[in-house]
């Protein structure tokens, strides 16, 4: 008995732990800029939510994300960094970089649209 609730407690703990974190391209009129947008555990991106936090890695221009390391830091001071291979567009499994992109979420007249999607501490 103690072995099983000790099982689904630690599963519940490693299900429950969903952060995320996407690399964007967003644009407003001409205006363009890609960034890292981060979801904490339990505060899902879907409907169009915002981001728990929000960091522009350039602006002016979308970053070419793959086969280059990018980094943002956001505003808690925690760091991402991003190193897409090169090649991601060929990939066959699990691959959807290019014109499979979706948006995130609107705001002020910007429209994010999601590049790629980790859950890199799952």
């Amino acid at each position: 008995m103690k072995i099983t609730a000790f099982l689904t407690a630690a599963l519940a703990a490693a299900v429950a732990a969903s952060d995320s974190v996407y690399l964007v391209n967003s644009y407003k009129g001409s205006e363009i800029s890609s960034g890292i947008a981060y979801y904490a555990d339990g505060h899902p991106a879907t409907g169009g939510s915002r981001p728990d936090d929000y960091v522009d890695v350039t602006h002016g221009s979308n970053v070419i994300w793959e086969g280059r390391t990018v980094k943002g830091t956001f505003n808690s001071g925690v760091s991402f960094t991003s190193n897409i291979f090169a090649d991601a567009g060929s990939k066959q499994v699990n691959a959807c970089p290019g014109g499979n992109n979706w948006v995130l979420y609107t705001v002020d007249g910007w429209t994010v649209n999601v590049v790629y999607y980790c859950n890199p501490f799952n």
